[in-house]
């Protein structure tokens, strides 16, 4: 039998105070095959945002834009227009079937959207990732000093450097 690898797309987020980002792996995959390496499932939403994708591409690319409206309504805020895309993804027809998960920042945010409704705000440790790779987002934390901890016991280093960071 065939060993074959999974491919799938992969977008991670890394803050550090006021300074992110956000990079994909590129990929376009149908099934288990990588059809397109490289495919730019990051972008710039409005002068001051960035998001990327994961998900079906043309839904990404849709929700992206509307989020980009939302940010024309909402200059500057990109919470609030996170929750209004949310919304409106979450309740209207048409939306609800788009297949993607979108992560975006800015200089004070980290968010992740999703079309159940939720938005979530990154975690202490500024790293969030969505896709095939996100476990290793969360396997990997960024310590305040710059160090990465990797393991079961990297959620405990990183709360108690962050508590020490705090003092």
């Amino acid at each position: 039998m065939e060993d074959r690898q999974r491919h799938s797309t992969t977008i991670l987020c890394v803050r550090r105070g006021a300074e992110v980002v956000i990079m994909g792996d590129g990929q376009a995959t149908q099934n288990d095959f990588v059809v397109k390496p490289n495919v730019r499932k990051v972008r710039r939403i409005g002068p001051s945002a960035v998001g990327g994708f994961a998900g079906v591409a043309v839904d990404g690319l849709a929700l992206l834009e509307k989020l980009e409206a939302k940010l024309e309504e909402h200059p500057g805020q990109l919470l609030r227009a996170s929750v209004e895309l949310a919304k409106m993804w979450r309740q209207d027809k048409l939306l609800r079937e788009l297949d993607a998960s979108l992560i975006v920042a800015d200089a004070q945010t980290t968010l992740w959207l999703m079309g159940n409704g939720d938005v979530l705000e990154a975690g202490a440790d500024g790293v969030i990732g969505i896709g095939s790779g996100a476990d290793f987002a969360d396997w990997h934390h960024i310590l305040p000093d710059g160090s990465i901890v990797s393991g079961d016991s990297a959620s405990a280093a990183s709360a108690a450097a962050v508590a020490g960071h705090e003092k």
